[in-house]
């Protein structure tokens, strides 16, 4: 997705979606920040940095830690695994979380620390 697809979205790129630390997920959605995160990782098992992608989505799964807190809302939370040549699957599957987002009710900021 181009800056002009984007549709209001803030991207963060970094070399591997594994250097996201869990707390700015629960951060960014626990402060109102965002209706939603999309987090996009490379294809499964064809992590250029060997197992990022798969830990990521065992950190967001509290499988694995650090571990994303249980007062995450999840429904508004995705993991994408596409190829880089793969844009239209890409663009489709975002929309599609932005529709589900779209149908959940207002994410407000929650202040404090609340840990769960």
């Amino acid at each position: 997705m181009g800056p002009d697809e984007s549709d209001g979205a803030q991207i963060i790129t970094m070399p591997c979606i594994a250097m996201l630390p869990p707390s700015f997920v629960d951060f960014v959605l626990s402060r109102g920040l965002a209706d939603g995160v999309a987090l996009a990782g490379c294809a499964s098992e064809d992590c250029y940095y060997r197992l990022g992608d798969k830990w990521t989505g065992q950190r967001m799964r509290g499988e694995r830690d650090p571990y994303l807190r249980k007062r995450v809302d999840r429904s508004r939370l995705t993991h994408l695994h596409t190829r880089p040549t793969s844009r239209r699957q890409h663009h489709r599957l975002l929309q599609e979380f932005a529709g589900s987002v779209a149908q959940l009710p207002p994410n407000p900021p929650r202040g404090g620390r609340r840990d769960a």
